[in-house]
């Protein structure tokens, strides 16, 4: 299975978090393909190994940057038919076999957005999404959680697919882009989903409050969303 990783410059640690990232995915991971970095490389990264596609953020929100990103890679890349998105923040704790990893749904997307929202940016981008998938005749389950998200690329390239993410590239905050290809996926090649609740690690989370929280899970995040 390949793996796509989507960097931007916005990191405050020197991009350590893909640094380990992409360790805990060489101590971890089985049956990986080959690993791809879209966006921007660090100069850590040895680009013998990891292939790099360059491309330059268009957009002032950061998912239509995300959504843009893995449309270069899909039209400039040979990268596999099926592959994953991972973030640099997502952490491997356990033996993971990324050609039986499952797609995770943590319910529906939101219909609205509260003006307090602590995460207004995020939740409006899942707000847009929602409408832009309704629009098509979709269904609206939420797929964004802080884990790899399945993609296909044959699927991607479609004409109804592709004017979904033009449509998103105009909407207020843009269009999450896991929720985005999962929904469209489902209505094209049904799958079964794991039902799974969404965890948060922050500054504040003590051991035993993250060792707890754990459980099962393969991966964990340090976004704050």
């Amino acid at each position: 299975m390949d793996i796509l990783y989507v960097i931007g410059r916005g990191s405050n640690w020197d991009n350590n978090e893909l640094r380990y990232s992409l360790r805990s995915l060489e101590k971890f991971g089985r049956n990986i393909g080959r690993v791809f970095i879209v966006g921007y490389c660090p100069a850590f990264i040895d680009q013998s190994v990891v292939t790099f596609i360059p491309c330059e953020d268009e957009y002032d929100a950061k998912h239509k940057n995300i959504l843009r990103c893995i449309e270069k890679a899909v039209a400039v890349s040979d990268i596999a038919d099926d592959f994953l998105l991972s973030s640099d923040d997502h952490f491997y704790v356990r033996e993971t076999d990324f050609d039986k990893y499952p797609i995770f749904r943590k319910g529906m997307l939101p219909s609205f957005v509260a003006p307090d929202d602590a995460h207004y940016e995020y939740t409006q981008s899942l707000v847009s999404t929602s409408m832009v998938l309704k629009a098509a005749g979709m269904t609206v389950h939420n797929f964004s959680w802080h884990g790899n998200t399945h993609f296909n690329k044959t699927l991607f390239r479609e004409p109804q697919f592709e004017a979904m993410c033009h449509l998103s590239f105009a909407m207020q905050g843009g269009c999450e882009p896991s929720c985005l290809m999962l929904n469209y996926m489902l209505a094209k090649r049904p799958f079964d989903w794991v039902q799974r609740h969404d965890r948060k690690y922050g500054d504040d989370t003590t051991e035993a409050e993250f060792v707890k929280g754990l459980g099962e899970r393969e991966c964990f995040s340090c976004s704050e969303y």
